[in-house]
């Protein structure tokens, strides 16, 4: 329960930066709670930027760069970010400007006044190399440093597919004053030569039969090739009582004839072969915020008043496919037909503004507590142009509320609460849909949660939390169309628990018990059973990390359990898709070659090869990934 006062912040900046060892990267014991975080190579957690409380963070536009509101097009490379936190739960409170479902804040890479670089060399089962190499160079003590890096790979995946890929990035940093920090980054991704994935459709009320893991169905030819683009400018500046931030980002992808490898099943064991092509899809979204706060105290009560502008404009460029029938085989034979003459489909142009400006009042009240209270007017306009038709538009207006409050009950326990609403993109319908690659119109969402914090010893967190999230329910119909067919609300309990048991052990354990339900739409005549597609009731995972300095001092091991229950596969609920329990186990030696740190990681990754199924729409399935293995060598210069 705090309010970020100037002074820490004007500390913070001041202060020369801790230059990051990739030698020390271990998400096991920089994880504050167990609901998502990424550090380098390592991600835990019940959560990830793909699904928090059963929705998608990223879909919904829910991202932020060092804080400020970033509408990400393309992904984002790991030569300009070091990781990135979920806050959600009691890391969201206290926020001036939350979203429902959470938030997912990518942390930009340091530098200072010290050289630094390291050197990452991996490899795995499947036949994937990788070199990374990221360098921080100061360049003016005190004021000016940056972090570059690049890095080139040769990626082999569980399901036979593959890749190249490039990137490199650079991290600028300008502090013209102790109080002032002006931070630029670049970040480039090229993926070439990478094949496409099969992708399961069920014609009927059952289950793929047994897919052989690690071969692709073919043909060859399948290949895409994607070009992405982030950069962007974050400052901040301490003024006295006054704290100003901006950032400007630009988001960019550009990709060749894409490909959609379907495999139509009209039995568990056969299908009729179907490859879609799409022209080649332009995206790009500038986007920004400027936020000004003015915090004042009184006695033991801290005011912080907050106002932002943030804005995006997206523009895309998408096109209708084409596609060829290979006849029927045996689910898992593989074809390798000649590449048919695709005709190139009608393009459509899109677009969407989107502005939002707020205002945030929180209240710090030394020995009470925390509260936070907000409202957001956001506009959102659509503006859709087939090739060859009228321009069509859509104009969405409202205000969005939200509260936040937390309050210590003891030194040890506190409690949270908070409530908000939000308008999200819903993003374009999937690739396997009769309306594929057709953007959606936004949608509104809202959450209440609460919860308590527990600290039961030093260095050992509990949270014990309950959430309520209600949104539109896409899916696709029986004429296979994505749209929203229904109302979707999880509703659940959360725990988290994070314990650094002693100087060896360190566990980080969480789960999440929830009941994901749907209503249907009185407008629609589907079918609808009362689990959304693709959502466990039930879900946990367990991390350990501990060291064994009596064996070689450096040496720890680590290993990790992960549950998820039964699935609906389909809207109307007739498949259900069986829950599954994977395991992994891993070690890490640092040690050091005169003064050069180096770490070697050793990882495999569901050792007892479990096999399940994961819905990626209603009747559309891919197989869980299989057994894993792999290493990587970390050298700090």
């Amino acid at each position: 329960m705090r309010i970020v006062t100037s002074a820490l912040l004007v500390a913070a900046m001041a202060a020369t930066p801790v230059l990051a060892q990739r030698t020390d990267e271990n998400a096991v014991k920089s994880a504050e709670d167990a609901f998502g975080v990424t550090v380098g190579h390592e991600s835990l957690g019940i959560y990830s930027a793909d699904n928090i409380r059963g929705f998608s963070p990223g879909v919904a536009g829910n991202f932020r760069m060092e804080g400020m509101y970033f509408d990400v097009q393309a992904p984002v490379s790991g030569r300009v970010v070091a990781g990135a936190t979920l806050r959600v739960g009691p890391a969201a409170q206290g926020q001036s400007f939350p979203a429902p479902t959470g938030v997912v804040d990518y942390v930009l890479r340091d530098s200072g006044n010290d050289y630094a670089a390291s050197v990452v060399l991996d490899l795995d089962a499947y036949g994937s190399v990788g070199g990374e190499l990221d360098m921080q160079l100061p360049i003016v003590t005190d004021h000016l440093s940056t972090a570059i890096g690049t890095a080139v790979r040769r990626d082999h995946f569980g399901n036979g597919g593959h890749v190249r890929s490039f990137s490199w990035g650079m991290v600028p940093r300008w502090r013209p004053a102790p109080e002032v920090e002006v931070t630029g980054f670049w970040g480039h991704i090229k993926r070439s030569d990478e094949t496409t994935q099969g992708i399961y459709l069920a014609q009927g009320d059952f289950l793929p039969g047994r897919i052989r893991r690690g071969k692709l169905p073919g043909p060859d030819w399948v290949l895409n090739e994607n070009v992405y683009d982030n950069y962007g400018v974050v400052s901040k500046a301490i003024l006295g009582s006054w704290t100003i931030r901006a950032g400007l980002f630009r988001s960019e992808v550009r990709s060749g004839v894409g490909y959609l490898n379907l495999v139509a099943l009209d039995t568990p064991t056969t299908g009729e072969r179907i490859v879609a092509a799409f022209p080649a899809v332009d995206q790009a979204s500038t986007s920004g915020e400027l936020r000004v706060s003015r915090e004042f105290s009184e006695g033991v009560r801290r005011h912080l008043f907050t106002v932002s502008m943030r804005g995006r404009e997206v523009k895309n460029r998408n096109g209708d496919g084409d596609q060829a029938e290979f006849g029927s085989f045996d689910i898992n034979a593989r074809i390798a037909p000649p590449r048919p003459d695709f005709a190139r489909g009608a393009i459509t142009q899109d677009g969407v503004r989107h502005k939002t400006g707020a205002f945030a009042y929180s209240l710090a009240w030394q020995g009470l507590g925390e509260l936070t209270l907000g409202a957001q007017r956001s506009r959102y306009v659509k503006n859709v142009r087939p090739e060859g038709q009228a321009q069509s538009r859509r104009v969405t207006q409202l205000w969005l509320p939200s509260m936040s409050i937390a309050s210590p009950l003891s030194d040890r326990i506190s409690v949270y609460g908070s409530y908000v609403k939000g308008l999200e993109d819903a993003g374009s319908s999937p690739s396997y849909a009769a309306n594929a690659n057709e953007i959606l119109p936004a949608i509104r969402t809202s959450q209440w949660d609460a919860g308590v914090k527990w600290t039961p010893f030093q260095n050992a967190t509990v949270i014990m939390g309950y959430f309520n999230v209600a949104k539109p329910y896409l899916a696709l119909d029986q004429a296979d169309i994505y749209r929203s067919i229904g109302h979707e609300r999880h509703q659940g309990a959360e725990l988290s628990l994070t314990a650094q048991v002693n100087d060896r052990l360190t566990i980080v354990t969480g789960a999440v018990m929830g009941r994901p339900r749907v209503s249907k739409s009185p407008l629609t005549n589907e079918v609808i059973g009362k689990r959304p597609v693709g959502q466990s009731d039930v879900s946990g995972q367990f991390n350990v990390d501990y060291s064994l300095p009596f064996v070689a001092e450096g040496l720890s091991v680590d290993g990790y359990a992960s549950y998820q229950s039964r699935q609906a596969g389909t809207v109307d609920n007739a498949v259900m898709i069986h829950g599954y329990a994977t395991f992994g186990v891993g070690g890490r030696y640092q040690w050091k070659w005169g003064k050069t740190p180096l770490t070697l990681r050793v990882q495999m990754g569901n050792i007892f090869n479990a096999y399940s199924y994961y819905a990626a729409g209603s009747g559309v399935y891919l197989p869980i990934d299989q057994r894993s293995a792999s290493a990587y060598l970390v050298v700090d210069f």
